[in-house]
């Protein structure tokens, strides 16, 4: 029986010893190797079938939309937002399956249509219902009176809902719009 207390002990001491051993080199690690940072893995994440593409037009929030696998036109208006109130639906072939890197441009109702120019800088553009006077006769074509009628007509309206409604001004016509089409915004 004391022949095995004897290895009990000495059992017991060789544990004790391996974990302050364990221990103290655990101590010796951290104080010389302060930790390092986990390095970031980048690796390339686009697959074949990652697909792209831009809708512009009569859509809610036009931009460039990404999807995986095939889809239609449908889909690609929903990412969107949906067609806005003047969309063309009668045009607007929304059962069409889309190709990756297609530019989409969704038709609006009347005689002004959307078209892929030079991207217009943000702060080129006026919106119609918050321009000041100065900011309408930037405009060429648009003199003092002709920026007083459009204020006038957008008070009387409450705001203009499409840029088109310009048109109802005297000496405000199709070409006139037409050339300043792509800086006005309604908002």
């Amino acid at each position: 029986m004391l022949d095995i207390k004897k290895k009990m002990d000495w059992l017991w001491r060789v544990v004790i010893f391996s974990l302050v051993i364990v221990i103290v080199t655990g101590l010796v690690m951290l104080i010389t190797n302060p930790s390092q940072p986990t390095p970031i893995l980048i690796r390339n994440v686009y697959d074949e079938s990652d697909r792209q593409v831009s809708i512009y037009g009569a859509v809610k929030t036009p931009g460039i939309y990404k999807f995986t696998g095939r889809i239609r036109l449908s889909d690609v208006v929903e990412f969107a937002g949906g067609l806005t109130d003047n969309a063309d639906r009668q045009y607007a072939d929304l059962s069409k399956w889309v190709i990756d890197g297609e530019n989409i441009i969704i038709p609006t109702a009347g005689p002004f249509q959307p078209t892929l120019t030079l991207p217009v800088q943000e702060k080129e553009r006026i919106n119609i219902n918050t321009a000041d006077k100065e900011q309408l006769m930037s405009f060429p074509g648009i003199g003092e009176k002709r920026a007083d009628d459009i204020i006038r007509l957008r008070e009387k309206k409450g705001g203009f809902k499409r840029i088109e409604e310009i048109l109802e001004i005297p000496g405000i016509g199709e070409k006139l719009l037409e050339s300043i089409y792509d800086r006005l915004i309604v908002e």
